[in-house]
């Protein structure tokens, strides 16, 4: 029975060469799966990793979903940034202003 080609297993350093565009360096895949991305709100986004044997392996299916979620979540923070930021000042904001003699 043939494998699904995006559910094959490759090396890190393949997948960063033929699946990631710019092709990012294995070690920076690597990071990827064990530290993870940042989703902008504190947790993390990791790219899914399967062992064979010894050998961290990946699947093409897994870096996709890695790539979409990031990018989910860059545009989640950058929905959020897009909002009208406050210009009212913080009471602490305005009594360190007062003690400097700025206001």
């Amino acid at each position: 029975m043939p494998c699904d080609s995006l559910h094959q297993p490759v090396s890190l350093a393949e997948a960063a060469r033929k699946h990631f565009p710019g092709n990012p360096n294995p070690s920076t895949v690597w990071r990827w799966a064990t530290k993870g991305h940042s989703d902008g709100r504190g947790g993390r986004i990791r790219l899914e990793i399967t062992y064979v044997g010894r050998r961290a392996m990946v699947t093409p299916a897994a870096c996709a979903d890695f790539i979409d979620a990031v990018t989910k979540a860059k545009l989640a923070r950058h929905m959020q940034t897009d909002e009208e930021p406050s210009t009212e000042r913080s009471d602490e904001t305005e009594r360190r202003l007062v003690e400097s003699n700025l206001i």
